[in-house]
């Protein structure tokens, strides 16, 4: 896979991973009005929000690469 192939996957997953975590907010939003659990959620978020920060690492040192290689 080329690197900007591999770039173009990296935005993708960071976009679909960013899509999540605002639907995840909102249902923790709604469960916590509704007075109901959402701790489950609330990890879920935690990883959600560590992966996000995975892939934007990823997609930095990507860059570096090509930047530095170009």
């Amino acid at each position: 896979m080329s690197n900007h192939f591999a770039l173009s996957d990296i935005a993708e997953r960071i976009a679909v991973t960013e899509n999540k975590l605002v639907m995840l907010r909102e249902r923790i939003g709604r469960l916590k009005a509704e007075g109901s659990d959402a701790a489950r959620d609330e990890i879920i978020l935690v990883t959600l929000t560590s992966t996000l920060g995975q892939l934007y690492r990823r997609q930095t040192t990507m860059r570096r690469t090509n930047w530095v290689g170009a």
